[in-house]
């Protein structure tokens, strides 16, 4: 089993017991390729939609069972593709530790992505 951070940066996790461990990013970044749709103008300005397309950068060595660390833009794309993998993304929200002008240092918890 391997564990591949798909994210573009290393993360910190945050142990209840107080010990933390570094996740370095993987090298591989998934990304949802992206076009936009125009619409009509609103209040003087362009408007458009994102259309969602294919997954990229997923590495080709990934097998079953490995887990697989994602943003959350990407993590159900990528737990439909994979789906003997575990799909996790790092919890960003309240339990996430910051520093004192708000940044994320570390996380405290992962949120599981199901196969839809």
């Amino acid at each position: 089993m391997t564990t591949w951070n798909l994210t573009p940066h290393g993360l910190v996790l945050c142990r209840l017991d107080g010990s933390t461990q570094e996740i370095p990013a993987s090298g591989h970044v998934v990304r949802l390729a992206t076009t936009e749709e125009p619409h009509e103008d609103v209040a003087g300005l362009p408007c458009v939609s994102t259309v969602y397309g294919e997954l990229t950068g997923v590495p080709l060595e990934v097998a079953p069972g490995d887990v697989l660390l994602a943003s959350s833009m990407v993590a159900d794309r990528v737990a439909n593709k994979y789906p003997a993998c575990r799909v996790l993304v790092p919890d960003t929200g309240p339990t996430a530790v910051r520093d004192a002008a708000g940044r994320i240092h570390g996380v405290r918890q992962f949120r599981r992505v199901a196969v839809s």
